[in-house]
This record gives C-alpha cells, sequence and structure tokens, in this order.
C-alpha cells in the first residue's frame, strides 16, 4: 500500500488507524528509538553498575584531510578557502557522515576500548544544527573504582578516586601562550608530530577552549536569580589540585585541576588522536547518570508547567484544585484534565479516580509497558489530556512518581518529554502520612535507577506555593498545636493544651 492509498484509506474508514501496529522504536532517529535505547542504557547500568566515563567525540569535518582526499581528491587542503571547504562538506552529507561514523567506530574499537582496557560501552551520535555529527556515550572500565555514595566514604577512599581520575582528566593547560602552528591542527595526522607537548598546547587552544560566549550559543538566564550566564559554566575558578566537590546545582562532581579558566577538561591521549573536540567527565554519581539521561537522550527542554503546591490541612488546597479544574474544563473541555490520588479517598475528595487505575498501574511495585489493544485503548482515553492534578502527593513515593512518567510517555505517544508533555500539578502536605513501600522523594534515600528518576523529576519543578491560613479552625492556639503534631515539635505546653481538648 503506497502513501497516497493509505491516506485515502484513513480518510474513508478512520477507525483504521486503531488497528495500526507501530514499531517505529526500531526506526533509527525516532523519539521511540532513542527513548527504548535510553531503556537499554538504563538496564546496563543495572546490571554492571555506574559506568566509569562520559565520553564526548566531535567532529573537525572541515579539517580531517582524510575526508577531503574523498570529497575533492584533485584539490590541496592546506590551499583552500574555508568557503570552498564549506561547500564541500554541505555538497556531500552523505559521504561526510559515513566518513565520521566509520572512523569513530574504529577510533573507539582500536583505541580507547585497547588504550583504556573498555569492557563495556554505549554511544550515540547527535547532529548539530549544521549537519556535523558528534558521539556522546559512556565507557565501563576494566578495574575501575567503586564511586557509589563517594561522600559516604573515607578520606582516604576519595583520594585513592580522585587520584584514579586525575589519570583520566584535567583542565591543566601546559602552555597557553603557544603560538598557533603553520597549519589548523587537526589536519596534521599523529604519525606527523614531532613535538607532542608543543602540538597538545595547539590542539587545546583550537578545540578545547570555550573563548567566546554569546547569547546566541550560550548564555542562558538562570530562573532562581534571573542573571545571565554561560550554561557551560565558564569562565571557571582555577584548581590547584583535583578535588571531588558539589556543584551549583548541589551534585557530586570530579573537579580537575585547572590553570586555564575556559579550558574544558580533557584527556591528552584522547584529544590527540582523535584530532578533534573531546569530553572525559568520570562518572561518579547515580545522579549524574540521571542528568546525562535527560540531556541526551530525552534532549526535551522542560517547558510545560510544574507547578507545587503545600499546605497543612485546611489551608484550602482541595479549593484550589477544584476552581484549577473549573478553569481548565471551561477553556478545554471535561476531558483534558485528570484528577489523581494515591488512594480511594483522596480520589473520591476532589471527585477524581487513584493513580493505579486511571493510568493503569499495577499495585505491585513493577512497572509493565502496555502493549496491543491495552495500549490503543489507553492512548484513546490519554489523546485529550493535557492537565494532570495529583491530591496527597506527600504519599506518592519517588518509584511512583516514576511509574506516572513512564506511562504518560507511552499514553501521550511523547516519550522524549517528562510526563509525556502533559502539564502536572501536584498538591498534597509533606507532613502527612508518607509514601507506603517507597522512598519519600524529599528524602535522599533512593538506591534504584527508578526511584532516582523519580527524585529528579520531583526536583524539577518550576514553582511551588504554600498555602498558610488555616480556614478551618479560627483558634489560633489549636492550630499552633496541630502545627507543632505536623512538624514533630511538641512540647509539654502543646501536650497538655491538647489533653485539655480531649473528651474522657
Amino acid at each position: 500500500m503506497t502513501l497516497t492509498e493509505l491516506k485515502g484509506e484513513l480518510e474513508t474508514n478512520p477507525s483504521m488507524i486503531k488497528k495500526i501496529m507501530y514499531r517505529n522504536s526500531t526506526i533509527s532517529g525516532t523519539k521511540s528509538y532513542w527513548f527504548a535505547r535510553g531503556r537499554e542504557l538504563l538496564s546496563m547500568v543495572e546490571q554492571l553498575g555506574l559506568p566509569t566515563l562520559f565520553f564526548t567525540l566531535s567532529a573537525a569535518d572541515l579539517h580531517w584531510p582524510d575526508l577531503f582526499k574523498i570529497i575533492a581528491p584533485n584539490e590541496d587542503l592546506d590551499t583552500m578557502t574555508e568557503f570552498r571547504r564549506r561547500k564541500l562538506v554541505k555538497a556531500n552529507p552523505m559521504i561526510v557522515d559515513n566518513y565520521f561514523l566509520k572512523r569513530a567506530e574504529t577510533f573507539i574499537n582500536n583505541v580507547l576500548v585497547k588504550k583504556f582496557k573498555v569492557t563495556d560501552l554505549w554511544y550515540r551520535v547527535e547532529y548539530q544544527h549544521r549537519g556535523s555529527p558528534h558521539i556522546h556515550g559512556v565507557l565501563w572500565l576494566e578495574n575501575a573504582l567503586d564511586v557509589t555514595n563517594i561522600l559516604e566514604k573515607s578520606e582516604e577512599e576519595q583520594e585513592k578516586i580522585i587520584d584514579y581520575f586525575k589519570n583520566f582528566v584535567t583542565a591543566f593547560h601546559p602552555n597557553q601562550e603557544q603560538p598557533p602552528g603553520n597549519i589548523h591542527p587537526c589536519r596534521k595526522l599523529l604519525s606527523e608530530v614531532v613535538d607532542f607537548h608543543e602540538d597538545l598546547a595547539e590542539i587545546l587552544n583550537k578545540v578545547q577552549r570555550h573563548t567566546l560566549c554569546s547569547e546566541q550559543y550560550c548564555i542562558r538566564k538562570c530562573k532562581q536569580t534571573n542573571m545571565k550566564k554561560c550554561r557551560f559554566r565558564f569562565p571557571q575558578d582555577e584548581e590547584p589540585e583535583a578535588k571531588i566537590g558539589i556543584n551549583e546545582k548541589g551534585n557530586v562532581e570530579f573537579i580537575p585541576k585547572r590553570n586555564d579558566p575556559r579550558l574544558n577538561k580533557y584527556n591528552a591521549y584522547i584529544t590527540q588522536t582523535w584530532r578533534a573536540n573531546t569530553d572525559v567527565p568520570p562518572v561518579i554519581s547515580k545522579q549524574a547518570l540521571i542528568n546525562y539521561l535527560a540531556k541526551y537522550i530525552s534532549k526535551s527542554e522542560y517547558r510545560q508547567a510544574r507547578i507545587q503546591g503545600g499546605g497543612n490541612g485546611g489551608t484550602g488546597k482541595s479549593l484550589v484544585i477544584a476552581n484549577i479544574a473549573y478553569l481548565i474544563f471551561a477553556n478545554f473541555g471535561v476531558r483534558s484534565c485528570l484528577l489523581l490520588g494515591p488512594t480511594g479517598v483522596s480520589a473520591l475528595n476532589i471527585n477524581g479516580s487513584t493513580l493505579h487505575s486511571a493510568l493503569k498501574l499495577d499495585l505491585n511495585e513493577d512497572y509493565k509497558n502496555l502493549n496491543g489493544d491495552q495500549l490503543f485503548k489507553f492512548q484513546d482515553a490519554m489523546k485529550d489530556v493535557k492537565f494532570l492534578i495529583i491530591d496527597e502527593f506527600g504519599m506518592v513515593g519517588c518509584q511512583m512518581l516514576w511509574h506516572i512518567d513512564q506511562r504518560l510517555r507511552q499514553g501521550k505517544d511523547n516519550p522524549t518529554e517528562p510526563y509525556g508533555g502533559v502539564y502536572v500539578f501536584k498538591f498534597g502536605d509533606i507532613n502527612q502520612l508518607p509514601p507506603v513501600l517507597d522512598s519519600a522523594p524529599y528524602t535522599h534515600n533512593q538506591h534504584t535507577m527508578e526511584k532516582i528518576g523519580g527524585k529528579a523529576l520531583y526536583d524539577n519543578v518550576e514553582k511551588v506555593f504554600i498555602l498558610n491560613n488555616i480556614h478551618r479552625q479560627k483558634d489560633q492556639v489549636f492550630q499552633k498545636i496541630l502545627n507543632n503534631i505536623a512538624s514533630g515539635q511538641v512540647g509539654d505546653e502543646s501536650s497538655n493544651r491538647h489533653a485539655g481538648r480531649t473528651a474522657h
């Protein structure tokens, strides 16, 4: 059946769309494809533990001599103008792409794997706006040190980890004043290098330094401070020695020795053999891996509303939910919003459904993807849903939140955006009942990838508001007693006053 015939059939028989089985998770480049590859990476982490290194290999497709021997065999690369080089690269995208893939595959298998004793690896190819490819991936190295819960390790163990990783990565420039050579360093073959110290300085100056910040490239406004800054955090402070530190987002990271505020961290062997921009940051926390997944697998901008409302009992959370739901229904229709709760009572209080029933989640702890007719029916039920309101969110744990996210991605057929692109509003009082058989998202007791993913979703909130005025109780003294009980700060005075209100 041709595309025209398929369109005609769908116009005369719209119900046919429900019988079509989507298999695009095997089609390279689709959202479902990369979502499936991301799940593969998660499975590898569960089986193998944390990888040792992230790695990035960028292309120097305007300078690699072997590439131009293929696309312009009768021209001299050194005398070719930049305009001519760009025109040739643009005119031969398939050759350039295949050359990069073959070069990268050969480099990974014959250099990275053998030199660094790689036991397992995972990577993906991405394309910049101008079409230039680059690779992002992770490596598992033989006899790598265990960095799990690194901050809880002894000072001696941390020093061993620092000594281990500083042999792989640094930000120390051997000669910042190194003048440029006669030819671009990316055009040299490693076999042509005479002075490796001089060559390293040249190639670092050309491909590893973040020399210019601009709003068109890296300057972004920070939501927390409303100040503009480089999204790559340049310039960075100089560091006399490598260390383990906490970055501005509160995540653990390896901070290499640095004498150049604008030098990207590098491995000298990898940079000089690859002959283009590289990056090899160590993996020292599960949170770093989750951030990697969010950035390089999903590739999604967190644009949809992520609002969380809190407050003690009687402050009017249910009234706020009712008013938000009314406005949504009035503007988008009655099927545009789901009102959900973790228990039957919480769902009943807002005229909604339970999370398990509405999102087809099993009552046990395991998450299972929907398939076949079950999936089609769920996607049909979700096709008009744009908003999700969860009450009593304090009872939703990290693993449950991860399951909600995964099911919404399935239901909206949008595997690359958090919650499938649905606008999520969460309400609750964390001073009340905690999650059952799950990790509370406001703690740091997450030991599986699902729970860490749920924690990342919980932390990624756009706005938080707290309702403070208790309308259910007018007695200020009794309000104080209730607040003290909720926060676990019950003194003798509160206890005695509460006992005085108790019927005997």
